[in-house]
């Protein structure tokens, strides 16, 4: 059993560049039409503040559908599920955060074309 399931990490941290100057933006050349599909819903990059805290509030524990060990050793959790968008739609997503120690490092987020998986159980 992994440690961060007694212990649920207690922060979360998400850099508003990633959110500004990567998912919202149309011009970034690897963000695979990320801002399109997100601005599509009325988050801007004049705004970043609305998205990163709608991300901020997507990595919790009923939205857990995955845990995953990346090459590097890291421990990441993706969570899936609706999140409140600005028009007053509520567009399924998946997020993907980094677990170190106390913290939840947001990694990137993806829009979901299908429903979300079912949340992981987690036993304790």
């Amino acid at each position: 059993m992994c440690s961060w399931r007694l212990n649920w990490p207690s922060h979360r941290s998400l850099h508003a560049e990633k959110v500004s100057g990567y998912l919202l933006n149309p011009n970034h050349q690897k963000n695979g039409g990320k801002a399109q599909f997100f601005l599509g819903f009325g988050w801007t990059a004049a705004d970043p503040e609305t998205f990163s805290i709608a991300l901020l509030e997507h990595a919790r524990p009923e939205l857990l559908v995955n845990e995953a060990i990346s090459p590097m050793g890291d421990l990441k959790l993706i969570f899936e599920g609706p999140v409140p968008a600005p028009d007053g739609r509520t567009p399924n997503v998946r997020s993907v955060w980094q677990v170190e120690g106390q913290v939840l490092r947001f990694v990137t987020a993806v829009p979901l074309t299908g429903q979300p998986r079912p949340p992981l159980t987690i036993t304790y």
